[in-house]
C-alpha cells in the first residue's frame, strides 16, 4: 500500500486516519454514555477528562485528513475527471479517438492548438510539471491512450480503444504527426469554412459569401506552419 491514494485504493494516510477516527469516536461515546449515566461527580469529571481531548483529536484528525486531501491527494481526483471527459465520446461510441471530440481538452489542444490559452495543460497531474507544452500534450496522450485500453470494471469502464491503436500510438512515442495534426485542424477549418491556396480561398469564398450571414468581409489567413495554405473559418457569424 503506497502513502498516497490512488484511483484504485486509498493510502496508507487515509486508511490510518479512517480507522483511527472510527476507533476514537467509538471510545469517545462509550466515555460520553459512561459519564451521562455516573452521579458521583468526581467520577464524571475524571471520565470527561478523556471525553473532551478525545473529542478535540477527531476534530484535528478530520482537519488533518481535509488538508491532506487538498494539497497531496486532490490531483487524483482531478486527473479522473479530464480522464473520463476524454473517454466519454468513444464510451459513448462517437469517435474512435480522444483527440477526434472537438469538445474534449485533447480535441481542443489538437485542433485550435489550445486557442486563446483556454485550458490549462498542466492536466491535473505533477508529472506534468515541465516546460515544454508540447512534451505535457504527449504524456497526457499517453496516459489517456493507455487507461482507455484497460476495462475498470470497478468503475464500470470499459475498454473504448483497441489495443492495437494504443500499440501503434507507443511506437511513434504519442507524438502527434504533422499529417495528423493538420487532419485534425482542417475539422476545425471546415467548420463553416474554406481552406487551400490563398486564391482559391479568396475566389470561393467571393463565389458563396453571398450564402452567409458575415457582417464583415473576410480575408484569408495564412496557416501557420503550412506554407502557402490559407483559411477562412466560421464563415457564417450566427453559427
Amino acid at each position: 500500500m503506497t502513502i498516497k491514494s490512488s484511483d484504485s485504493h486509498y493510502g496508507t494516510v487515509a486508511v490510518t486516519i479512517h480507522w483511527l477516527s472510527a476507533l476514537l469516536i467509538l471510545v469517545l461515546i462509550g466515555s460520553g454514555f459512561r459519564a451521562g449515566g455516573m452521579e458521583d461527580a468526581a467520577a464524571k469529571a475524571a471520565i470527561l477528562q478523556v471525553h473532551v481531548p478525545i473529542g478535540v483529536a477527531i476534530l484535528l484528525l478530520t482537519l488533518g485528513r481535509i488538508v491532506w486531501w487538498l494539497f497531496a491527494e486532490r490531483k487524483i481526483g482531478d486527473r479522473q475527471i479530464i480522464l473520463d471527459i476524454d473517454l466519454n465520446p468513444l464510451q459513448a461510441d462517437i469517435v474512435n479517438r480522444p483527440e477526434d471530440y472537438r469538445w474534449s481538452s485533447l480535441g481542443y489542444h489538437v485542433q485550435t492548438d489550445n486557442k486563446d490559452r483556454f485550458l490549462s495543460t498542466d492536466f491535473g497531474l505533477k508529472e506534468f510539471s515541465v516546460r515544454s507544452k508540447k512534451e505535457r500534450i504527449k504524456r497526457y496522450r499517453r496516459y489517456v491512450y493507455e487507461a482507455g485500453a484497460i476495462g475498470r470494471p470497478d468503475r464500470i469502464q470499459t475498454k473504448v480503444i483497441h489495443p492495437k491503436v494504443v500499440a501503434k500510438e507507443r511506437k511513434k512515442g504519442f507524438e502527434i504527426s504533422r499529417i495528423s495534426r493538420f487532419r485534425h485542424r482542417t475539422r476545425y477549418f471546415t467548420d463553416s469554412g474554406i481552406i487551400g491556396s490563398k486564391e482559391f480561398v479568396a475566389e470561393h469564398y467571393q463565389r458563396f459569401k453571398h450564402l452567409f450571414y458575415s457582417k464583415h468581409e473576410k480575408k484569408p489567413k495564412p496557416i501557420k506552419g503550412l506554407e502557402g495554405m490559407y483559411s477562412l473559418k466560421r464563415l457564417s457569424e450566427v453559427i
